[in-house]
């Protein structure tokens, strides 16, 4: 295509303006150009790969913010403490006695973070009757399937 050599040579550019900023110590003018080169290529991408390019930039900035990714995630953690407040709409899980202590944030994080046992997520469950409670706990534990591996991948450079 015609228009190839003309985007090869427009990337090219910011790329270049970005290595020269990022040298001669201006990193977040150098992250600024990133972004705005980011921002252009979202113009000729198919939907798809726009919706994902909006995606990792709402989430960690393009890669630039990973600290975003954190962010996200405590909000998420704290909405879950907030949704699973109220003991009395927790079932006890378990046969032991004597119960354990039910904390709301401690479930959350539990819930949320996708390899961890932190036992809280094994001891307490919504009481059958929340079918909205039951909802938002898988929505939830989708949330930290999706956010903590992208937060990983921008913290250590995967995501450009």
């Amino acid at each position: 295509s015609t228009l190839f050599p003309y985007t090869t040579l427009f990337r090219s550019m910011y790329t270049l303006l970005e290595k020269w900023f990022r040298d001669t110590g201006y990193p977040d003018i150098a992250d600024s150009v990133f972004l705005e080169e980011k921002s252009r290529e979202r113009h000729g991408l198919g939907v798809s790969s726009w919706l994902w390019s909006w995606f990792i930039f709402f989430l960690v900035g393009q890669g630039r913010h990973p600290g975003l990714a954190l962010l996200w995630s405590a909000l998420i953690i704290a909405m879950g403490a907030y949704v699973f407040r109220n003991e009395n709409q927790m079932e006890y899980a378990m046969d032991d006695n004597p119960r354990p202590a039910y904390s709301s944030l401690w479930y959350s994080l539990d819930l949320f973070l996708p390899l961890a046992r932190l036992r809280a997520a094994d001891t307490w469950v919504p009481a059958s009757r929340h079918r909205s409670m039951w909802l938002y706990m898988r929505l939830h534990q989708l949330l930290g399937w999706i956010l903590i591996p992208i937060g990983f991948a921008a913290i250590t450079g995967l995501i450009k």
